[in-house]
């Protein structure tokens, strides 16, 4: 099995693409614009349930999504790829960049549900899941949207971070330490089940997200970083900044070499991985 992750992990896995009419696009030579790169590799699983899209668009809006998924061999890869592509077509109603902010907060329930209704071949509940991160971008304006513990980085001036949080029972336990509402000896006694995602696609009445409602403005050579959990549980910040500065002639290079660092760092068990770039600049 782990011959056969092997030789998949020697292909870019792309869920989802969608062909784009470049030369309706303006590319002039000193214009600002997006620059893309992905990559998703299976690890060392022998199933792929990352789902993942990025795409520019003709109306100037580029839109990056990831999910990864979780619920066992079908209901994961289902419920990701599910979500994605849900989301994608869904998004061909935002005209405008105003709209972004209500599109994702109204679309992330949406997905929450439909995820949540998805059933096997028997008709029995299907019990997946899977995470969300969400980019809409346009100028060097940028919203976004997660659910779940996937990641979403911003790169600048030679420093890295994470402008979302993980959604897990670390995050519940850190606040209740927080309010005094558990003692730091209560705290550690929990901390086993630290990582348990406390929300996600597909637990039915999702509340909790992490978004922005007024845009977050990029700056010239900024680098936006999607990434599902499998990359940032193998490298650290810092590692994953390293990589970043060392390879800033091509968000692609970037994103194929930080999933081959992820491999060879890999001792047992790896876990899909999936990442897309943007970088806002010339």
């Amino acid at each position: 099995m782990r011959e056969e992750a092997a030789r998949q992990n020697e292909v870019t896995t792309v869920r989802l693409t969608e062909e784009i009419n470049w030369e309706s696009i303006d590319r002039k030579e000193n214009a600002l614009h997006i620059e893309i790169g992905q990559s998703s590799i299976i690890g060392t699983r022998s199933y792929q349930q990352d789902a993942l899209f990025v795409a520019k668009y003709e109306n100037g809006m580029t839109l990056a999504v990831i999910c990864d998924g979780m619920g066992g061999l079908n209901g994961g890869e289902l419920a990701s790829n599910t979500a994605v592509k849900m989301l994608v077509n869904d998004f061909k109603s935002v005209n405008d960049f105003s709209e972004v902010p209500i599109f994702l907060e109204r679309e992330v329930v949406r997905l929450d549900e439909c995820v949540a209704d998805l059933e096997d071949e028997y008709g029995n509940a299907l019990g997946g899941g899977c995470t969300l991160v969400c980019v809409v971008t346009k100028g060097n304006g940028m919203y976004f949207i997660s659910a779940g513990d996937s990641r979403i980085y911003i790169v600048r001036d030679n420093d890295i971070q994470a402008i979302n949080r993980d959604h897990n029972f670390r995050l519940q336990l850190d606040t209740m330490l927080r309010n005094g509402q558990i003692t730091e000896k209560e705290y550690e006694m929990q901390e086993n089940q630290a990582e348990a995602l406390i929300s996600y696609l597909g637990m039915g009445n999702i509340s909790l997200t992490d978004s922005n409602t007024e845009p977050f403005y990029l700056e010239e050579n900024d680098l936006i970083l999607l990434c599902s959990d499998g990359l940032y549980k193998r490298l650290s910040n810092e590692q994953i900044l390293d990589i970043v500065l060392d390879n800033q002639n091509s968000m692609q290079v970037i994103a194929e070499r930080l999933n081959k660092v992820v491999m060879q760092l890999t001792q047992r068990n790896q876990d899909n991985t999936s990442v897309i770039l943007l970088r806002y600049g010339r």
